[in-house]
């Protein structure tokens, strides 16, 4: 089951990286729109961690896109 989730935030943190690269912004710029790290940033795009829910609307809000297309795996 710990492999599902793991691939989950793979997949999520891949999503997220395909994102900001489109826009060809820095992980600096995203987190400071979004309000968080770069180290948590970091982290969620290598799929090392779990974002909450409130941060996955962040990402969304600060990619200007729909939660849903961040995770729509």
């Amino acid at each position: 089951m710990k492999e599902n989730y793991k691939l989950l935030h793979e997949k999520f943190g891949l999503r997220l990286l395909q994102e900001r690269r489109r826009r060809r912004w820095s992980q600096e710029r995203l987190a400071e729109k979004a309000n968080l790290s770069k180290n948590t940033l970091s982290s969620i795009e290598l799929g090392d961690s779990s974002p909450k829910l409130a941060t996955v609307f962040a990402l969304a809000d600060a990619l200007e896109i729909p939660a849903k297309d961040l995770i729509d795996l």
